[in-house]
């Protein structure tokens, strides 16, 4: 990454410029440079399967146009861990509690970052990000997956 251009701070962002690089290594690259803990997060949902969203699969009703455009999910990092099944504040909750919750979440995030939230908890991102794989993450980030 170029020293003058600035970091993206929204995932979709980043996935997107990782995804238009030419080749993988050039993508593995780019992963490398845009790192960080939100990309992390959003990686080892999708990719670790020891990592399990107790939410049911697919997008629930929410409104998409809540959100603030310039809103990453990165404000949701410290709520993320609720929702995982083994979480004691997950069993905590009943179902309808969580859905309640990761909705509000979706509701108060840009639209395309609640995409990205509900593509990696479905652990599909590749079906949007096609090049973006579970190899590429193990070569550009050891250790995440």
């Amino acid at each position: 990454m170029n020293p003058t251009q600035q970091k993206p701070s929204l995932i979709f962002e980043m996935l997107d410029l990782i995804q238009r690089e030419p080749n993988y290594q050039a993508r593995a690259i780019k992963m490398r440079q845009l790192r960080c803990l939100e990309l992390n997060t959003v990686l080892q949902i999708n990719y670790r399967s020891d990592v399990k969203l107790d939410l049911p699969p697919g997008a629930p009703n929410f409104k998409c146009d809540n959100g603030d455009p310039n809103m990453s999910i990165a404000r949701t990092r410290n709520v993320i861990h609720e929702f995982l099944e083994l979480s004691p504040n997950n069993l905590q909750m009943n179902q309808a509690q969580k859905l309640r919750k990761f909705i509000s979440i979706l509701e108060s995030v840009n639209e395309r970052e609640a995409e990205v939230f509900i593509l990696a908890k479905d652990r599909k991102l590749q079906d949007k990000w096609p090049a973006i794989n579970i190899h590429m993450v193990r070569d550009a980030i050891p250790g995440i997956v």
